[in-house]
């Protein structure tokens, strides 16, 4: 018998292939489900970072395909020079700390408002009694921007007293030391609201909040400033603080992306920010100041929007279809053109197994009812002979190299085993029967050439 033959190296390279691309194929569809990961620089231990945790581990609960991780900065300057740089995707920047030229708005997360308290009584800090000003720096940045601006007043670099400490610039406005205190603090929180009541004791005649009545033309000077408008009661008090509404320029802190990450990406971003403000006030109520960028002046503003908060803000995300058709049919277009290859090929290798196991059936056919009439041992011999030359043969095309093992499958082989041992079978029954009746030869070495041949005749491939 001839031993079952091996599978053939195509199989086993199909099935690697067949591995390969259904490992490819999971991990691009791990990777498509996979909720995507962006970084955020945001300034340690401030607002903003209250608000970018609640808003991170809100994400995290919920399956909302985005994920954020925060990287905290000492500031943030040093927040928007990791944006610019590259080494986060988001940043929450000041818009007068070096705004990255590479990153547009989201969102708007809070404003600072220049705050100009002096005595009741006081109308302007041009006429001011004392004409000595206070700045109330809580950062560098602070400092920097309060001195610009008042200088836009005229009042001369030393007329400017930087003050650091909170209680120390209290102390100085209710002795008198300066005429009024400049800071930038948060609209309506409650910071702000003890230290304008802090200063109201301090001050034997009470304070007013100056309004700014060149706050459009403060802000045209210095573009990373925005108008704003105190609301009348804004900081409380058993007199409303303040009186009236009073207008005033304001530094915005941004949630910015840099350009390189996806429209779609910073899209959801702002939806699901936005739609997570009530959740988020529950830890960090300064979320409820956020506010959406103007996306009147898109990109063409100094401080641009990002396209994606474009997208969301003018409600013009594209769809999953939208964005894919095109490849989606493709795809469909060429798994077709694949198939109809593939049904091709199968039918040419089925041809090709046929034809080889055709052959060896019709030598087999052909020999067996010359084997049952063989007349004598001598023609027996002959027929053997040719049977050998089939039985190497089917042992060549069964072994595993062979071109036509390669595309037959296991019942075709032991098809041509089987009709091959009948083969067999048949000379060793017709070789006892002419041994049992021992019938001399009386052919001529002539009458045995033509029986070969006439063997020797069976076609072959």
């Amino acid at each position: 018998m001839i031993p079952h033959p091996k599978p053939p190296s195509w199989i086993f390279a199909l099935a690697a292939l067949a591995i390969i691309v259904g490992g490819l194929t999971a991990g691009a569809f791990w990777l498509a489900l996979a909720p995507v990961s962006l970084t955020v620089a945001v300034a340690a231990d401030g607002p903003d970072e209250k608000v970018m945790r609640a808003f991170a581990e809100g994400l995290a609960q919920r399956d909302s395909g985005l994920r954020i991780r925060l990287r905290l900065q000492p500031n943030a300057a040093d927040a928007a020079v990791a944006l610019q740089t590259g080494r986060v995707d988001l940043a929450v920047v000041r818009s007068d700390l070096h705004y990255p030229a590479n990153a547009g708005t989201v969102a708007i997360l809070r404003e600072r408002a220049l705050l100009l308290v002096a005595p009741e009584g006081e109308n302007s800090l041009r006429t001011l009694a004392i004409r000595k000003v206070g700045a109330l720096a809580f950062d560098a940045a602070d400092e920097t921007t309060l001195s610009a601006m008042l200088v836009h007043f005229e009042l001369g670099d030393t007329d400017v007293v930087v003050f650091n400490d909170r209680a120390r610039a209290i102390a100085a406005l209710g002795a008198g030391e300066i005429g009024a205190l400049a800071l930038l603090a948060n609209i309506g929180d409650r910071e702000t609201a003890n230290l304008m009541r802090d200063l109201e004791k301090a001050v034997p005649k009470g304070v007013a909040i100056l309004p700014v009545d060149e706050a459009a033309a403060l802000a045209a000077q210095f573009p990373y400033l925005t108008t704003a408008e105190i609301p009348a009661g804004a900081f409380g008090g058993r007199a409303p603080r303040p009186v009236e509404a009073v207008n005033t320029v304001a530094v915005s802190f941004h949630l910015a992306a840099g350009f390189g990450v996806d429209r779609r990406y910073v899209s959801r971003l702002a939806e699901l920010l936005f739609g997570a403000r009530v959740r988020i006030a529950r830890t960090a109520p300064g979320i409820v100041h956020m506010t959406a960028p103007d996306t009147d002046e898109a990109t063409s503003a100094l401080l641009p929007n990002h396209p994606g908060a474009i997208d969301y803000f003018q409600r013009e995300q594209k769809t999953f279809m939208d964005r894919w058709g095109d490849w989606i049919w493709l795809g469909f277009f060429g798994i077709g053109g694949a198939s109809s290859l593939l049904a091709w090929l199968t039918s040419v290798i089925m041809r090709r197994r046929r034809a080889a196991v055709e052959h060896v059936l019709a030598q087999a056919c052909e020999l067996l009812p010359k084997i049952r009439n063989a007349p004598d041992l001598e023609a027996l011999d002959a027929y053997a002979l040719n049977a050998d030359q089939l039985v190497l043969e089917t042992v060549a095309q069964t072994h595993p190299g062979h071109v036509a093992a390669a595309h037959a499958n296991a019942r075709d082989l032991s098809a041509m085993i089987l009709i091959v041992d009948s083969v067999r079978a048949a000379i060793m029954e017709r070789r006892q029967e002419l041994s049992r009746i021992r019938q001399p030869s009386a052919r001529t070495p002539a009458d045995l050439r033509a029986l070969l041949e006439e063997a020797n005749s069976v076609p072959r491939r």
